[in-house]
């Protein structure tokens, strides 16, 4: 309070916090049952630890004021409990986070770990957002409300769920395991991985990012994610998403009729240059109720398009088994074939997780002539592949390809030979 006697830490003052490291400086609220911090002025808080700020209401670990700018860096917030919004971060202005560990944290309803509301700004650069939970809501991981913005820079959001892990108490309705974003809410996922993910129970929609309002996802990969409806990616009603030189894969939609990437009616999503790949026995990798276009890009998965469903084709796609557009034309060189020839998801470089293209692969060459200046791993596309990845001279053979995700070891004798 006011007096910092008791209860958290009011900061009514520009204020700079520099401890001697994670670990090392520990504020630690187990003993207050009370939020840690409370910036009401401008606050850059350095090498040090935030951990058990709990109490009734929002961001237990840290509150930011409207008035306030806050940065953190070289922190870790990790095991706050808010009964509202927030978990560990809920903010109203402008926040930056370099090189920060937000972890564990449980929040009620909306921002596991990190809440935004009103227009503020959430700068994200070299950090992990890892572990934080909800029992049902929305945005384990992040949550953008309002007309919050996020930009996410060479970070990850990991490990995050909604929904509890007893099977009798799912919670319905569940959207964003990773990130949400509202409908007048925006946020950019460039060269970051949002991996592992779960919004679990009926009706949930999106494990890796559900997103109502504008979201760009940039050099990404988003995988291993679960949900009923869009387990990677879900874009509802008005939501426009845009996903260039990305990596949606293997994610997971345990419910027919469902898939890995949705988008839903009144929703729209440009990819260019992007491998999307179902997990193997899925019913779909992606599902279309609205609008969908198409550029330079691998699809690896049967797509079901619904009522009032447009895919176009701008060409220079690549799909397997079949055509995931309803709209192409001779001279946009679109290819169906029965086998993409991609390898497992590995770290081959650039940051991120990303599937190279096999021996025999009719990726290479096939993306239009304009097609983007450098593939995911930020290397230059000489021939002009279709999907995520450029294949260079010196990357190594895939050891196993397409169906190795499901145990089927029949692709071996493409990459290593007869005996």
């Amino acid at each position: 309070d006011e007096t910092a006697l008791v209860g958290d830490l009011d900061l009514n003052d520009d204020v700079i916090l520099q401890g001697a490291g994670p670990g090392l400086t520990v504020l630690d609220g187990t003993a207050l049952s009370d939020r840690i911090l409370t910036a009401n002025a401008d606050l850059e808080l350095r090498d040090l630890t935030l951990t058990g700020g709990s109490a009734p209401g929002f961001g237990c670990a840290l509150l930011v004021d409207i008035v306030s700018t806050v940065l953190l860096e070289r922190v870790e917030v990790l095991g706050n409990h808010a009964t509202a919004a927030g978990g560990a971060i809920f903010a109203l202005g402008d926040t930056t986070l370099q090189d920060v560990l937000v972890a564990g944290n449980v929040g009620g309803g909306t921002g596991g770990g990190i809440a935004m509301r009103v227009d503020a700004l959430l700068m994200i650069t070299d950090s992990r957002i890892e572990g934080n939970s909800l029992e049902a809501g929305q945005g384990a991981g992040i949550h953008l409300g309002d007309t919050s913005t996020m930009i996410l820079i060479r970070s990850s959001v990991e490990g995050n769920r909604i929904g509890s892990f007893a099977p009798l108490d799912l919670g319905t309705g569940n959207e964003g395991g990773g990130i949400f974003i509202d409908s007048e809410a925006g946020g950019s996922i460039q060269r970051s991985s949002v991996l592992g993910n779960v919004a679990q129970g009926p009706a949930s929609f999106g494990g890796g990012v559900r997103t109502l309002g504008e979201a760009l996802v940039l050099e990404s990969t988003v995988a291993w994610n679960e949900a009923e409806a869009g387990a990677g990616v879900s874009a509802g009603d008005g939501a426009v998403v845009f996903a260039i030189n990305s990596t949606i894969s293997l994610n997971r939609d345990p419910a027919p009729l469902t898939a890995a990437f949705a988008i839903e009616a009144g929703a729209s999503a440009l990819l260019r240059a992007v491998t999307v790949k179902a997990l193997p026995g899925d019913v779909a990798l992606a599902a279309v109720g609205g609008t969908m276009v198409v550029e330079d890009s691998a699809l690896d998965g049967t797509c079901v398009f619904l009522a009032g469903a447009t895919v176009t084709s701008i060409g220079g796609n690549v799909a397997a088994p079949a055509a995931c557009w309803t709209v192409s034309g001779p001279d946009l060189e679109d290819e169906v074939v029965p086998d993409l020839a991609l390898g497992n998801l590995g770290n081959f470089g650039g940051g991120t997780l990303t599937h190279l293209p096999g021996p025999g692969t009719p990726l290479v060459g096939h993306a239009l002539g304009a097609c983007t200046d450098f593939d995911q791993r930020g290397l230059p596309r000489t021939d002009c592949d279709s999907g995520a990845v450029e294949r260079q001279a010196g990357d190594p053979d895939p050891i196993f390809v397409d169906t190795f995700e499901s145990a089927d070891l029949s692709a071996w004798s493409q990459v290593i030979g007869p005996d």
